[in-house]
């Protein structure tokens, strides 16, 4: 196993920034469907539409970060 201590650190804050990226996600579904349901303007689309975008591209962004973090933490090449 390589990285120690800080190795495990660095995986908590990928974790924890994960989960807020995750929340952000759920948040901006939450918006599109109160707006849908409000029945908001033509003009909002846009914006909701680039903000679930941008939400998904941090999530899939720091979920790949995890990934490589946890295969230089656990992985062995033996």
């Amino acid at each position: 196993m390589t990285g120690g201590t800080a190795g495990y650190i660095g995986l908590g804050v990928n974790v924890l920034i994960l989960g807020v990226a995750s929340l952000g996600l759920i948040i901006d579904f939450g918006m599109v469907e109160q707006r849908v349901a409000q029945g908001g303007p033509k003009t909002e689309e846009w914006f909701l539409a680039f903000a679930l975008i941008v939400s998904l591209a941090w999530v899939y962004f720091e979920a790949v970060k995890l990934v490589f973090r946890l295969a230089i933490l656990f992985g062995s090449r033996d």
